[in-house]
């Protein structure tokens, strides 16, 4: 018997992806992500991604938290650099604090990890795909107004019937 949940694509396996899957998932919905690039782009590379107050109890909520403290950088003093003025070094601990209580910085790829391995198990991902060349034209038109966000991926590309996309088969 084939499965009823209402299916979604996601299109992008970085960091928003990934988590949308997980909730969706846990609400009912049988979510596919989507990935331009063909190996997903995890572990220690990327940039420095602050992440605070709500987005720290998200993690927790999703059981993720205890690895991504284990990931956290080591920042203590972050440097202020401004033209004609003078250089300002302020502990990473006193600027975040002012603005939320709780705070944790960690590498993109590290955190993409983080959030992949916890969708993994029941999310199916598709690399090497980008969606829009393959979309029916109304859609692809649809979508490209939207702007193509993984938001926009979603509105316009709840999948009532598998047939729907035929390059995800």
């Amino acid at each position: 018997m084939p499965d009823e949940r209402p299916r979604v694509l996601i299109s992008g396996a970085s960091v928003a992806g990934p988590v949308l899957a997980y909730w969706l998932h846990r609400f009912g919905f049988l979510p596919t992500v989507i990935e331009r690039v063909a190996e997903l782009r995890v572990g220690g590379g990327g940039h420095a991604v602050d992440l605070f107050g709500p987005v720290v109890e998200l993690m927790d909520w999703m059981g993720v938290l205890p690895e991504v403290e284990q990931a956290r950088t080591q920042t203590e003093v972050i440097t202020l650099v401004r033209p004609r003025a003078r250089t300002v070094e302020v502990p990473a601990e006193v600027l975040s604090e002012g603005v939320s209580e709780r705070h944790i910085e960690i590498m993109r790829g590290d955190l993409a990890k983080i959030l992949y391995e916890a969708a993994r198990g029941q999310v199916e991902y598709v690399l090497g795909m980008w969606v829009l060349p393959h979309l029916p034209a109304p859609l692809r038109r649809r979508l490209t107004a939207f702007g193509g966000s993984a938001a926009a991926m979603l509105d316009a590309a709840r999948l009532s019937k598998p047939n729907e996309l035929p390059a995800l088969g």
